[in-house]
């Protein structure tokens, strides 16, 4: 299948000098000679037109088993060539187009010769181990005259279409609310304190959490004094989703970002099937923003995923100071999804420990060594016993457990 021309000239060129020394035979022996010379000549006639009529009579298909798999699906993929005329068609050559994330799989070439109602099908699978975009399909198809003297290329096409993250469902999940006005843990999905809606001051009872305290009212009288606030109808969450690229090499670095979009696809539709307000900010080749109010809006959420590509971005810590300044930040229920280990970040969540924000830390370690691991939820640990809430995802097939863990502890 290689070469640009429709027709093969060196062939052509070794073929009529056959011909002329046919021809030359002829002219001094017999005429018998001048029959072979003249078939001979003949022969290109009738190849041409069966290879034209070849062409004009091709008829393929290409099918799909789905348009839209899911990461650990795979597809079934059908090319099928059939040869409903009376003549044969004689060399039919086809290339296939295989783009994956992994750039691992590669369809081989076919040379094939259908007979008068014949046909060729072949069945592939494709694997779709990891979300994306792939691409499979004809790339080329020629077909030949008899001689190989002259080829045809058919009109081809493939399909590209989109491997999106798994859809996880949670049963139960802490979205940090239950721990605002004064540890009520009885706090209802359909309302939360506003903190912009401050109502009155109240005596500090024992037991009840440290952080809503007033601490000027404090400084003044040396009494502690509890914030209250009303509470408006709907709660909020907002996630800050991490997109830099991953520098841990032990497992594959798709893997890794596959579990974080996987972390970030459960948890935005946990919130928003319980109607809780969920925004998701990430910065990435275009900055990623999506909020919605209700499971009505999942879809277009689950969609969006194909635009979270990662690569050398700012960190979630600098992300969220420059939003700090820049806006009012409409939740005081923070979330981070991040598999890096950003120091400002952690020390953003502890300077924050005792105040009206809860922040959460969703940590994807599914690419970390076991070493690693172990050393990390140390650190994790020290700062939990400190009032951090830190989650930590080990592997992929762990993410619904050990979010729910967290709800059960």
């Amino acid at each position: 299948m290689n070469g640009k021309y429709p027709v093969k000239l060196r062939a052509m060129t070794i073929y009529f000098f056959c011909v002329f020394i046919a021809f030359l035979a002829g002219t001094y022996f017999d005429r018998f000679i001048y029959m072979i010379f003249f078939a001979l000549l003949l022969y290109p006639v009738m190849s041409f037109f069966m290879l034209l009529f070849t062409y004009t009579n091709a008829r393929f298909s290409q099918n799909f088993s789905t348009e839209h798999p899911v990461k650990g699906e795979n597809v079934e993929y059908t090319i099928h060539f059939t040869n409903e005329t009376k003549l044969p068609f004689p060399h039919v050559n086809m290339s296939f187009k295989t783009i994956t994330p992994l750039m691992d799989m590669h369809l081989p070439e076919y040379s094939v010769f259908i007979k008068p109602g014949g046909e060729f099908k072949k069945l592939f699978t494709i694997n779709c181990p990891y979300r994306g975009i792939y691409t499979v399909g004809l790339e080329k198809v020629v077909i030949e005259d008899l001689l190989h003297f002259i080829r045809f290329k058919l009109k081809v096409w493939h399909n590209t279409f989109y491997v999106y993250p798994r859809i996880l469902e949670l049963t139960n999940f802490s979205p940090g609310m239950e721990d605002i006005a004064g540890g009520d843990k009885g706090l209802p999905f359909g309302g939360e304190p506003d903190y912009a809606m401050f109502d009155q001051l109240k005596e500090y009872r024992e037991g009840e959490a440290i952080k809503h305290i007033y601490w000027k009212k404090f400084a003044i009288t040396g009494r502690p004094y509890m914030k209250q606030f009303d509470t408006s109808p709907r709660p909020a969450v907002r996630i800050y989703f991490d997109l830099t690229k991953s520098q841990e090499k032990y497992v594959s670095e798709l893997e890794i970002e596959d579990t974080s979009v996987e972390i970030l696809t459960a948890l935005v539709k946990y919130f928003l099937d319980h109607e809780i307000k969920t925004s998701v900010k990430a910065p990435g080749r275009e900055f990623f923003n999506f909020y919605g109010k209700d499971a009505g809006d999942f879809k277009e959420f689950y969609d969006s995923t194909t635009n979270l590509i990662f690569q050398d971005t700012i960190p979630l810590s600098r992300l969220y100071k420059i939003e700090e300044k820049g806006e009012k930040i409409d939740s005081n229920s923070i979330f981070f999804i991040t598999h890096n280990l950003d120091i400002d970040l952690f020390n953003l969540i502890q300077a924050a420990l005792g105040t009206d924000i809860i922040f959460t830390v969703v940590f994807n370690q599914s690419g970390f060594s076991p070493d690693k691991k172990e050393r990390n939820l140390q650190f994790f640990y020290s700062l939990k016993n400190r009032g951090a809430r830190i989650i930590v995802i080990n592997h992929s097939d762990t993410i619904v457990e050990e979010l729910e863990k967290e709800f059960h502890e």
